[in-house]
């Protein structure tokens, strides 16, 4: 499948899991600006969390997208929205 792309404005994105299992949007390539610790778990997949301690193994920093994005200021996989909304 294509990589994924933000609805919005269409720039490529990396979808990752927060430590709290939330969905976030981040900019594809690492940053130096940014404040979010990224890396891929033993399965593959995109792990997230704040950058409020130093880098863990692998861990890179990347911004999160909605930092970055023209459009809407909260950017959501709709996998993981709430049901309640």
């Amino acid at each position: 499948p294509p990589p994924p792309t933000c609805e919005h404005c269409g720039e490529r994105i990396l979808w990752a899991t927060t430590v709290a299992g939330r969905s976030q949007a981040l900019n594809p390539h690492p940053d130096p600006n940014g404040n979010v610790w990224a890396y891929s778990d033993a399965r593959g997949r995109l792990q997230a969390r704040a950058a409020t301690s130093p880098a863990r193994h692998l861990e890179k920093l990347h911004m999160p997208h909605a930092a970055t994005c023209p459009g809407p200021a909260t950017i959501q996989d709709p996998l993981f929205a709430d049901k309640d909304t």
